[in-house]
């Protein structure tokens, strides 16, 4: 990670490397797997191999700029055309009959790469915010097809350029809150609150709250698969069991016990 401070504005320059693509040939055509990526494209749009990654700011800055910057790409050529997204499904109509996604053949017909760096199609990123400081989730592509010819471009490298301008209002909103949830007390009961204990093993931006049985199912289907793909994405995440939630924490019912658990955590 890089940074160049020029006044009322920072700039961070965070750098990402990728494994080589393993491409396999399939009945809809060419899947294109990257290592750390899952694979993400709007219906009708090929199917490419994306990274999540979550950068997180300086309090008293706000988010001014994102800018992906790829490294040097290497050019593979592909025997056929990679497979493209399909539309999702709802579980409530899975087996009756619906209509297939048709190939967006505007994509499919470019000569020039896709997605395009510096566009929302190849540069996706959100701002959010937590416990008063911006965090910026953006979306990487290792990978960039050349649909009409069907090539491959793959770079090892990519580099997220990050620049966060000072705002002193965000700044005062800010001031005294980092520990603010982290350490409370109940003001019924009068007792600490744990919830920093069971997630003291790191930061995260996404708690699954779930039942034991959950957690333990068999494989793939299991909760521990979907903590798993979020982290992948850049999204780390935790289990907390609700058994758990209600031997450590007091409330008139089991629902308020959780909601305690949930201001506890954020």
């Amino acid at each position: 990670m890089g940074m160049a401070n020029a006044g009322e504005s920072v700039t961070q320059r965070f750098s990402y490397s990728f494994a080589e693509p393993v491409i396999t040939d399939s009945d809809a055509g060419v899947l294109v797997e990257v290592e750390g990526c899952e694979l993400y494209g709007p219906p009708g749009s090929p199917l490419l191999p994306v990274r999540g990654v979550t950068l997180k700011g300086r309090r008293g800055y706000r988010v001014a700029a994102v800018e992906v910057l790829p490294g040097d790409s290497v050019e593979l050529v592909l025997e056929r055309g990679v497979v493209y997204a399909m539309d999702a499904v709802r579980l409530a109509a899975m087996g009756e009959a619906h209509h297939l996604t048709k190939r967006n053949e505007d994509v499919y017909g470019r000569d020039t790469p896709y997605p395009v760096y510096g566009v929302d199609e190849g540069s996706r990123w959100r701002r959010d915010r937590r416990g008063g400081i911006d965090e910026v989730a953006v979306s990487l592509y290792p990978v960039r097809l050349i649909p009409a010819i069907n090539r491959l471009l793959y770079y090892g490298e990519i580099t997220v350029e990050v620049t966060w301008q000072r705002d002193e209002v965000r700044e005062a909103d800010g001031r005294g809150r980092g520990r603010e949830r982290v350490v409370r007390h109940d003001g019924l009961q009068g007792r600490e609150s744990v919830a920093a204990g069971v997630l003291e093993e790191g930061r995260y931006d996404h708690v699954i709250v779930t039942v034991t049985n959950f957690v333990s199912t068999k494989a793939p289907w299991n909760l521990a698969a979907l903590v798993a793909a979020r982290s992948s994405s850049g999204l780390a995440s935790k289990i907390v069991t609700t058994e758990w939630i209600y031997s450590n924490y007091h409330g008139r019912d089991d629902a308020e016990r959780i909601r305690s658990f949930v201001q506890d955590a954020y």
